[in-house]
């Protein structure tokens, strides 16, 4: 939103919770007004209704598990979303991928390629 919008994080933070705020609300305005009035329309039988009412309950746990799991989770933290270094997985898959490629990724798992030049101990000698 952020981006979107081209405002600092506290004003995209507003939009955001003002958005919520309002389909809480539109939701809310839909249960109590138009609900009863769909289901005279369609001259629903109790069943019917208690089905359709039942769904609406769901609805409403489900967004209150949705707020509850959001003010519990530590799963947007800025601690857990600054960049960490990359996994032995990620930098193995970082080079060419597909059949016969296996090889140029192996010294990614070795770090930099030692200096020959200044190594003796790394130069090739005949056996």
């Amino acid at each position: 939103m952020q981006h979107f919008l081209d405002v600092d994080a506290r004003r995209a933070c507003e939009v955001v919770a003002d958005l919520i705020a309002s389909r809480v609300r539109q939701f809310e305005h839909i249960v109590a007004t138009e609900l009863p009035g769909l289901f005279d329309e369609l001259d629903l039988d109790n069943a019917s209704r208690a089905i359709l009412e039942g769904y609406v309950e769901g609805l409403e746990d489900w967004m209150a598990g949705i707020l509850a799991w959001h003010r519990a989770t530590t799963r947007y933290q800025e601690a857990r979303l600054r960049p960490s270094p990359p996994s032995t997985a990620a930098r193995l898959l970082s080079g060419p991928l597909g059949l016969g490629t296996a090889a140029a990724r192996v010294a990614a798992l070795f770090g930099p390629a030692p200096d020959r030049a200044r190594n003796p101990a790394f130069t090739w000698r005949a056996v």
